[in-house]
């Protein structure tokens, strides 16, 4: 049985709390299904590095545990965005309907919560996605740039990326210094 967010408001004693028809476990593929559909909600990026939001995802795992463990309705806008943010989930902790639920549920939850946070924060920083970000920002780039910018643009691009990442420098160095040297140099070879 649902309960109106409003209405476990309404006239609230700690007693209230024992109305709630709280679910002690949801199935495996509707957890997954949850915190899939909040991932990208939760992680933000910060200068190159993906980092969790930790106001969203205090907001976000509140409004889990309430509308789908203890199924409590929140109000909807005009454009059916559902209304929860920092005085909901202020009156929630406050009055410890958050203590209430969690006592109840089953852990896995939060289990999977959290290790799938870490799991895409550790992908989405991982070397191989950064290198890959940083080669999109290069093709990018040097599509915007003619013929002669290309070059520079490759060369500065490569700067770029010894400063951010001194861990492949030595890569770098090796397939693109001796480049930028004969540029520098304006040596011109003939080829016989």
């Amino acid at each position: 049985m649902t309960m109106k967010f409003e209405e476990l408001k309404k006239d609230f004693t700690k007693e209230k709390l024992n109305e709630l028809e709280i679910k002690t476990y949801l199935p495996l593929a509707e957890k997954m299904g949850i915190v899939d559909g909040v991932m990208d909600s939760l992680i933000i990026n910060e200068d190159g590095y993906f980092v969790l939001d930790i106001y969203k995802k205090e907001l976000l795992l509140t409004y889990i545990l309430c509308a789908y463990y203890a199924q409590i309705e929140f109000e909807e806008d005009e454009n059916g965005i559902i209304q929860f943010d920092d005085e909901e989930y202020d009156w929630i902790i406050e009055n410890s309907v958050y203590d209430f639920i969690t006592t109840k549920i089953d852990y896995n939850f939060f289990d999977i919560f959290y290790r799938k946070i870490e799991q895409e924060l550790e992908k989405r920083n991982s070397i191989s996605a950064v290198l890959n970000r940083l080669g999109n920002k290069l093709i990018n780039k040097l599509d915007e740039l003619g013929d002669e910018e290309k070059l520079q643009g490759m060369m500065n691009l490569a700067d770029e990326a010894l400063v951010r990442f001194p861990f492949i420098a030595d890569i770098v160095k090796s397939d693109l210094m001796p480049m930028k040297q004969v540029k520098k140099s304006g040596v011109k070879k003939k080829v016989k």
